[in-house]
């Protein structure tokens, strides 16, 4: 692997306060040309889909051996557009923190999320950004989480129960359990009640935003997609009202309560691109990893009784209850299982002006990202990486260690507002796990991932979870 200790540097620090990239700004800088990046090194791949098809096949082999070939800034050429890619813990610092207000999220997503998600916290930058993030923050309050466990408890104990009837297909199953849980906590629906429909539609313009072909008029997909996502804004925006006169527990009320600094009541088509994408994220990054978690309390025996003697330990009647009881060992399980299957594999940014890392200039207007799946597996960082320990993230291992070298929910201002919780449902989930009598899982196929969008099992891998009181 390449060595990280080249030198980072970016320009003067701006006022952050006075952050503001306006869009058409965005969309006027240069378009990078073959000749702005020649002195990066890289590949070209075949005209105009550029290295798509390589990459697409198997997206963290193809990063390994740009890395191990070029080091930690290689550039790549892909659907018309030149690509810079950044890797180490010093370029996610650089990149998500953005001390100097360098990168554009709206740059970088824009062209895949925009068209579905226009007014989504994930296009949004400087106080903009700001202003919407503090305002739909207060939906992820920690006074609020409090009436969003109950909901996603049940749900959790409703799937694992149904599961220990038989076998299951394991990524399948923990869709399904997401996609409840995005119906009940984020709509205040249950699937039986109308979610049904709103995750189906959710799912057709989920399937058209990562079509290759995204034209209504050359995919049936794409049309199907932009279909729905009319359909499903059609939905939402009948039930604001009646949720702007419930006190619900969950998110879409809450966020139809919400008001901005002049106590005006949020537009509906900012809160209804709020929750569209806010459940799509959800959804998509927790089935990843809820997956992981299940496979690796199967593969890792080892690891899962030292999580039982924990639990063991800590003694709570309620399910919902163990978001929040003192289970470190859980909290070092789950983000072992997600360094190694980070749910959000790549963030993209645009670059606004000329950035340097790493003894590279970045012009202005690059597409760039950082890749913090490929980071979580540099042995520079990690010892033994490709190996499962969650001893690495004792609090003296995280100390010792860059505190951007893991990075699974982004950092700085575009950190994943749901954090918190995701965590808390990530425990609930595998509280319930581990109070099964066993876990086994069967891959004929072996055992491998998929790493684009999110991480997923490449070939099916089927569970049993049994019922029935431990043997000890």
């Amino acid at each position: 692997m390449a060595t990280l200790a080249a030198q980072v540097t970016a320009p003067s620090p701006v006022n952050a306060e006075r952050w503001r990239f306006e869009r058409d700004a965005v969309d006027r800088l240069p378009k990078i040309r073959a000749r702005d990046v020649a002195h990066i090194p890289g590949k070209m791949g075949l005209p105009f889909v550029g290295i798509v098809p390589e990459a697409l096949l198997d997206p963290l082999a193809f990063a390994e051996r740009m890395y191990e070939r070029h080091g930690p800034v290689y550039k790549f050429y892909g659907r018309g557009n030149w690509n810079v890619q950044l890797i180490g813990a010093e370029a996610n610092e650089l990149v998500l923190f953005d001390r100097t207000g360098s990168f554009s999220a709206y740059g970088g997503w824009g062209p895949l999320v925009a068209p579905f998600f226009p007014g989504a916290l994930l296009v949004k930058d400087g106080q903009d950004h700001r202003d919407s993030r503090r305002i739909l923050g207060e939906a992820f309050r920690q006074d609020k989480l409090g009436g969003y466990r109950a909901i996603f408890a049940d749900d959790i104990d409703r799937a694992v129960t149904s599961w220990e009837a038989g076998t299951v297909d394991v990524y399948e199953e923990v869709k399904k359990l997401t996609l409840s849980i995005a119906a009940s906590t984020f709509l205040g629906m249950s699937l039986e009640q109308g979610g049904a429909n709103a995750v189906r539609l959710y799912s057709h313009m989920m399937g058209a935003l990562l079509a290759v072909v995204r034209s209504p008029w050359l995919s049936p997909v794409a049309a199907r997609g932009f279909l729905s996502k009319a359909r499903l804004e059609g939905l939402m925006k009948g039930l604001i009202r009646q949720k702007r006169a419930s006190l619900g527990d969950d998110i879409f009320s809450r966020v139809c309560q919400l008001r901005d600094d002049q106590g005006r009541q949020l537009p509906h088509e900012e809160i209804i691109d709020s929750i569209i994408f806010l459940l799509a994220a959800a959804h998509d990054t927790l089935a990843s990893a809820f997956t992981s978690v299940a496979v690796f309390l199967a593969t890792e025996p080892r690891w899962a009784d030292w999580l039982r003697e924990e639990l063991d330990e800590v003694r709570f009647d309620n399910p919902a209850d163990a978001a929040t009881a003192p289970l470190p060992r859980q909290d070092m399980f789950f983000k072992e299982a997600i360094r190694l299957n980070a749910p959000a594999p790549i963030v993209w940014r645009r670059t606004v002006r000329d950035v340097q890392i790493y003894g590279y200039r970045i012009p202005a207007g690059t597409i760039t990202g950082v890749n913090p799946l490929l980071t979580h597996r540099i042995p520079t960082l990690w010892e033994d990486p490709r190996s499962f320990n969650p001893l690495r993230f004792t609090a003296e291992a995280e100390a010792a260690r860059h505190k951007f070298a893991f990075a699974p929910f982004g950092g700085g201002i575009h950190k994943c507002l749901g954090l918190h919780f995701s965590m808390q449902q990530a425990r609930i989930f595998m509280t319930r796990l581990l109070r099964c009598k066993s876990i086994e899982i069967d891959a004929p196929r072996g055992i491998s991932w998929y790493n684009w969008p999110n991480c997923r099992p490449r070939h099916r891998i089927t569970g049993r979870f049994s019922a029935g009181p431990r043997q000890k």
